[in-house]
């Protein structure tokens, strides 16, 4: 895994990326998935050993965007809220579908939505 590494041109955006595809890696409770980079690159997280896809995130380079956009795929009451409170309210949003984006500039956001994962998924 760790493919998309090479694509990422700055420092913070690639540790955020190592932190957040190598703590998935190490959690048996996932199996995590690398895509693209057609349509986009992505690293996937699936529930183990089901078909639930609950966290991704997309892969920029920092060329364009400087973060990393992950998602809390599946809508729960509060989820906005909780992680406006860690990042603010500029780092959150919520899209069409529910799903609540929030902005990974560096390994220190990865730690902090990490933990927001832990939070907010099935045990």
């Amino acid at each position: 895994m760790g493919i998309h590494k090479d694509h990422i041109l700055t420092k913070d955006l690639r540790d955020a990326y190592g932190f957040l595809l190598g703590n998935g890696e190490l959690d048996s409770g996932f199996d995590v998935s690398e895509t693209g980079p057609s349509p986009k690159r992505a690293v996937k997280y699936q529930y183990a050993g089901k078909k639930t896809n609950p966290f991704a995130f997309i892969v920029n380079s920092g060329e364009r965007k400087e973060y990393h956009l992950f998602y809390l795929r599946h809508p729960k009451p509060g989820n906005k809220e909780l992680a406006e409170l860690e990042f603010g309210t500029e780092a959150v949003s919520e899209n069409p579908r529910g799903e609540v984006t929030i902005q990974i500039r560096n390994e220190e956001d990865a730690q902090k939505v990490w933990d927001l994962v832990n939070e907010v998924r099935l045990k």
